[in-house]
C-alpha cells in the first residue's frame, strides 16, 4: 500500500547553500565502517584553521606523497594520523606540515540506481 500521509518535509538544500561548501566524490572503500562508500558525494565545510579541528572528525585532506583522501583526523603535538575506518587499510601518519585539511564532512549523499530488467521483476 503507497504512502499518502506526508507530515513533514524534508530541506537538504542547507547543506550545499552555505558558503564555501563544497562536494566531492568518493572513490575506494576505506570509510565503509562509517558508510561512507564508493560513488557517494560527500558534502564538505571549508576549514579556516586547522588547529580548530576536533579529533576524531571527518576530513578531506591532501597529504604529501598520498594526494586526497578521506579519513578520520587525529592529531598530538605535530603529527597527524588520518585513520581509515577499514581493517584492510593502514593510518596515514605524517607531521602535520604535511596535511592541508581541505574540509570537515557535513553529509553524505547517495544515489540511488537500480539496474532491472522486465525479467528481473518477480
Amino acid at each position: 500500500e503507497p504512502f499518502t500521509d506526508t507530515v513533514e518535509e524534508l530541506d537538504i538544500s542547507g547543506f550545499f547553500q552555505q558558503p564555501g561548501n563544497f562536494a566531492l566524490r568518493v572513490t575506494g572503500d576505506s570509510m565503509i565502517e562509517d558508510l561512507i562508500t564508493e560513488g557517494d558525494v560527500v558534502i564538505m565545510r571549508p576549514v579556516p584553521d586547522p588547529d580548530d579541528i576536533k579529533n576524531g572528525l571527518i576530513v578531506a585532506a591532501r597529504v604529501d606523497g598520498h594526494g586526497t583522501t578521506l579519513k578520520r583526523f587525529y592529531r598530538k603535538g605535530h603529527k597527524v594520523t588520518l585513520k581509515p575506518s577499514n581493517a584492510k587499510y593502514h593510518p596515514i601518519e605524517v607531521m602535520a606540515k604535511h596535511v592541508q585539511v581541505q574540509g570537515v564532512l557535513v553529509g553524505v549523499w547517495r544515489g540511488y540506481q537500480q539496474n532491472l530488467t522486465p525479467a528481473a521483476i518477480h
